[in-house]
Formats: structure tokens, sequence, C-alpha cells
């Protein structure tokens, strides 16, 4: 698998998807994906979700590190 042709590779890193049965629900939730908090990926398409960042969290224990 890989991007397509020209396109960038997106690297989430570790994170919650939050799938919504109204996508017009997300209206006006950030789509930044580099602020460091919840934001919306593929907005403005029927496979918008919410997008939760989670680094620094272990998958073993769930503590922060």
């Amino acid at each position: 698998m890989a991007p397509d042709s020209g396109q960038p590779w997106i690297d989430t890193g570790p994170h919650v998807m939050i799938v919504v049965p109204n996508i017009n629900t997300l209206k006006g939730v950030s789509s930044d994906s580099k602020s460091g908090g919840p934001y919306i990926m593929w907005q403005g398409t029927p496979y918008a979700h919410v997008m939760v960042p989670v680094a620094g969290v272990k998958a073993d224990s769930g503590m922060a590190m």
C-alpha cells in the first residue's frame, strides 16, 4: 500500500477514531491535524470522522509515558 502518485503519506500516530452517523454534526470542528488535539479527517467527504491523538500512552498499560 502506498499513497496515490504525488500525494503525501498520512502518518497520524496513535489515535482513536470516532465515526458519527451524521457527518453534518462535525461542522465547525477543526480539521487542523497539527493542532495536537482532536480534528476532523477527510472533512467534506462521506468518510469524515474525528481523530483523537493519544500519543504518549502505552498500549499495554493505558498509562501515560
